[in-house]
């Protein structure tokens, strides 16, 4: 049960930078897990699929495959 509490907690981190910073946004499209090990220093492990789309994509209706849908993004603005 601790590695499912560590991986939701690393899952939120993950999503949070990917909605601020492009550049990992794109690693985790291109690589989810590289960018799960980029984020935490860990492995993903294997048991775990890790996949990644933008929420209008017409990905996320392929029922064989799971994905998570990254929040939107967020741009930096004059406000910081």
């Amino acid at each position: 049960m601790e590695e499912v509490a560590k991986l939701r907690k690393n899952m939120a981190t993950l999503l949070r930078k990917a909605t601020v910073d492009e550049d990992y946004r794109h690693l985790c499209l291109a690589d989810a897990p590289k960018a799960y090990f980029e984020l935490t220093g860990n492995v993903l492990p294997e048991k775990y699929i890790l996949r990644f789309c933008e929420p209008d994509s017409e990905i996320i209706n392929d029922t064989e495959q799971r994905w998570v849908c990254l929040p939107g993004f967020i741009k930096k603005t004059w406000l910081g």
